[in-house]
């Protein structure tokens, strides 16, 4: 009995010594091991803070460039009312030099064949108002051509062709500025046909300078479009992939493919009215009398009208496949598909004009 009790008490003692020994022989001593575990757990929570701390400086720099977005879209905003307020001015005082020509021109209805000193003043007078009426034309022309100019800048065209756009805009404005020294040149005492040959001229120049803004502006709207198309392009792969992958799962995809399909098409369709408008307006761009070509100035127009029409289906329909998509509990849509709805939307601000 005795004997037993001691080799327990020896196993117990052999048994204590045993953490101690391994200890020992690893060159670590158990407060060593303590210290290690305490510099793990330090290592973690490093890591875990310095992953918070870049989580909130990446949070921090979003909030910063959608300040700086909102700003820039803030200032153009102002920009874009001022430069309508300048135009409005502009035509307002067009209106009232013309309300006054005409005015003289019904006064001087009663002077035909009529030389008294009351017809001669009227006579002077319709040559005044007529010289300060065409002023206020060129006037306006001028500055529509040079705020189409700073539009071209501002936009995402590529170097090469707005280089190209804008020296067609300069251009006409020096065409314009050697009819104003035209203009100029006449007087009272000016003779009629000097008057009939400037009012000919400008009207022309009026009508030509109007035509290529229309161009221009064909242009950049259908550069904008074009970065809608590319945008629904890519947003085309991340349908078919949610497509196959819900096919995989054993899910009903036939309303979903037939979605997905129409959305592909108005997206093809757009791309190909959207190239043809984009090819014909280069060649009118290039063109030095438009006169003949009213109907493609026309044709393009229609063209990229029918382009976003078809953005605006493609639209419609990406909304009805992600309603689509959310009825399913068990499939969650990617952020990117939910938030792309915006990048295939044609706001306003991309709508072709047939005026300017």
């Amino acid at each position: 009995m005795k004997k037993t009790i001691t080799v327990s008490i020896l196993l117990l003692l052999v048994l204590s010594i045993l953490p101690v020994a391994f200890a020992l022989d690893l060159g670590l001593d158990t407060s060593t091991r303590g210290n290690v575990e305490l510099e793990n757990r330090s290592i973690q929570t490093d890591v875990t803070a310095e992953a918070r701390t870049q989580g909130r400086e990446r949070l921090k720099d979003m909030k910063e460039n959608l300040k700086e977005k909102r700003e820039e879209m803030r200032e153009k905003k102002e920009l874009r009312k001022e430069m309508m307020n300048d135009l409005k001015e502009r035509r307002k005082e067009l209106m009232e030099a013309k309300d006054v020509l005409l005015k003289t021109r019904t006064e001087m209805k009663g002077c035909k064949g009529k030389e008294d000193g009351t017809c001669k003043q009227l006579r002077m007078d319709l040559k005044k108002n007529s010289k300060e009426y065409i002023l206020k034309t060129l006037d306006k022309t001028t500055e529509l051509l040079t705020e189409f100019n700073k539009k071209i800048e501002s936009s995402a065209l590529e170097l090469d062709l707005k280089t190209k756009l804008k020296t067609r805009i300069d251009s006409e404005l020096n065409t314009l500025v050697t009819l104003k020294t035209n203009v100029n040149s006449l007087n009272e005492n000016s003779r009629n046909e000097d008057f009939k040959k400037i009012v000919k001229d400008v009207k022309d120049e009026w009508n030509k300078a109007h035509d290529v803004l229309k161009i221009m502006n064909g242009i950049v709207v259908t550069s904008k479009t074009g970065l809608i198309i590319e945008r629904a392009e890519r947003l085309e792969l991340k349908l078919t992939t949610l497509l196959e992958k819900l096919q995989t799962q054993g899910k009903d995809t036939a309303t979903l493919k037939t979605l997905i399909d129409a959305f592909n098409t108005h997206i093809k369709n757009a791309k190909e009215k959207r190239l043809k408008s984009l090819e014909l307006l280069l060649d009118l761009s290039g063109s030095t009398d438009l006169s003949f070509k009213k109907e493609n100035i026309q044709e393009t127009h229609t063209l990229l009208r029918e382009a976003q029409t078809e953005l605006k289906e493609a639209h419609t329909t990406l909304k009805e496949i992600l309603k689509l998509v959310k009825t399913d509990k068990k499939v969650t849509p990617e952020t990117e598909i939910e938030t792309s709805t915006k990048g295939v939307n044609v706001n306003e601000d991309v709508q072709a004009k047939a005026e300017v």
